[in-house]
C-alpha cells in the first residue's frame, strides 16, 4: 500500500514538473449573474508542443460531463467539437510567431438564480476574434472580439454554445532601416569604418508619442541597413526613432509610417533630409546622414560632449567607447572636431 502511494505521488510530481509555459496563451472568463455570482477562468492559445487532444503537459486536463441542470459550469470542447472530449484549456498546434484563424468552442450551463451568462476577454496584440453561437451559426451571436471587452449572453439556455473564432497575426513588425552615421562614414571608401549596434524605436505618430515597442539591430557598413524586428507592437502609424552610441537621437519624416505586423517595411533615412522630422540629417558626399557627437545621449551635442572627448584623446582612450565617434577604435584630434562642428552649430534631436 505505502509503495502504491509512493508511486502515485511521482507520478503527480512528475505530472507537475513536466508542465510547460505556453507560446500563446489567452485567457477568456465566463461568468453569470446569479445571486450569488459565479466565474471560471478558461485559457486557449498556441504552442509548438500541442495536438488537438488532451495535452497534460501543458496543463490540459479531461472533464467528467456536465452536471445536472441548475449548477453553473464551464468547459471548452475541444476538436471535433462532439463534447466527448472538454477541459479547462485548449491549446492548439503554433508558434509565438503564428498567423492564421483557429475555433475554439466554449460550453457553460448557467446557475439556477442567474438569468444571463457574461464572456469577457483581453485580447493581447496581434490576437482578434469574431464570438458566434453554434445554434444559428452566427446569426444571432456575431460580436467581434478586439482589446478588452465583453458580450452578455441574455437567453443561455438556448446559447448555451459559443464559437471563437481567433486570429493569430503574431509575426513581429519588421523593417529594413538605412541610416549612415555621420561619424563612422568613410568618404573614401564610401562606407562605415565598423558595422554597429543601433537601438530604434516605434513612437505613437499620436501625440504625446510615447515609445510602444523598441529593439536593437546591426546597420552593415557596406550596405548602411539592418532588419529590426518589433515583437511587441501591434500594427499601426508610428514614427522609426533610431539612436547610437554617440549620434543624435533622429525621429522619421512627419506624419508616422503604417507598419504591420507579419510583414516587412522599408524606412530609408539616407535618401533624404525630409526623411527625419525637422529634416535633421546632414549631408556628406551623397548620402543624408545622422548627426555624430550625442556621446552621453541627452539628445543635445554641448560642452558636456567636448568635455568627454577631450579627456578620452587626453588619455588615449580606445576599444569600443562612446567618445570614439568616427569608429577607429582610438579616441583622438578628429572626435574631437566632429563633436565640436557639431556644438557650435547647436545640434540636437528634432522630434514632433
Amino acid at each position: 500500500m505505502k509503495n502504491k502511494i509512493f508511486q502515485n505521488v511521482l507520478i503527480l510530481l512528475f505530472t507537475v514538473i513536466t508542465i510547460q509555459a505556453q507560446s500563446v496563451s489567452i485567457p477568456v472568463t465566463i461568468s453569470d449573474n446569479a445571486t450569488v455570482p459565479n466565474s471560471l477562468v478558461l485559457y486557449y492559445g498556441l504552442d509548438t508542443t500541442a495536438t488537438d487532444g488532451i495535452d497534460l503537459n501543458l496543463g490540459e486536463s479531461e472533464l467528467p460531463p456536465m452536471p445536472p441542470s441548475g449548477n453553473f459550469e464551464v468547459r471548452l470542447f475541444l476538436p471535433s467539437f462532439t463534447g466527448s472530449l472538454a477541459s479547462l484549456s485548449d491549446y492548439r498546434y503554433g508558434t509565438s510567431a503564428q498567423s492564421g484563424t483557429y475555433e475554439y468552442r466554449l460550453r457553460y450551463q448557467k446557475h439556477a438564480t442567474a438569468t444571463n451568462i457574461t464572456v469577457t476577454w483581453n485580447m493581447p496584440a496581434g490576437v482578434t476574434g469574431v464570438l458566434k453561437d453554434v445554434a444559428t451559426n452566427g446569426v444571432v451571436i456575431n460580436k467581434t472580439m478586439t482589446g478588452s471587452s465583453s458580450y452578455t449572453v441574455a437567453n443561455p439556455n438556448s446559447f448555451n454554445q459559443l464559437k471563437m473564432f481567433i486570429t493569430y497575426n503574431l509575426g513581429p513588425i519588421n523593417v529594413a532601416v538605412k541610416a549612415v552615421p555621420e561619424g563612422f562614414f568613410n568618404t573614401d571608401l564610401n562606407r562605415l569604418n565598423i558595422s554597429d549596434t543601433f537601438k530604434v524605436y516605434l513612437a505613437s505618430a499620436v501625440s504625446p508619442n510615447t515609445f510602444v515597442d523598441s529593439t536593437s539591430f546591426v546597420i552593415d557598413s557596406v550596405t548602411f541597413t539592418g532588419m529590426a524586428a518589433f515583437r511587441n507592437a501591434p500594427s499601426g502609424l508610428y514614427y522609426l526613432v533610431i539612436s547610437g552610441r554617440n549620434t543624435i537621437q533622429t525621429w522619421s519624416k512627419i506624419g508616422g509610417e503604417a507598419l504591420s505586423k507579419n510583414s516587412t517595411a522599408t524606412y530609408n533615412f539616407d535618401s533624404l533630409q525630409t526623411q527625419a522630422f525637422g529634416s535633421n540629417l546632414t549631408l556628406i558626399n551623397t548620402h543624408w546622414c545622422l548627426y555624430a557627437g550625442d556621446v552621453n545621449q541627452d539628445q543635445f551635442v554641448d560642452f558636456t560632449d567636448l568635455t568627454l572627448v577631450d579627456n578620452d584623446s587626453y588619455n588615449f582612450t580606445g576599444g569600443y567607447v562612446a567618445t570614439d565617434i568616427n569608429g577607429d577604435a582610438f579616441v583622438d584630434f578628429t572626435d574631437l572636431t566632429l563633436v565640436d562642428n557639431n556644438s557650435y552649430n547647436f545640434i540636437g534631436t528634432i522630434r514632433p
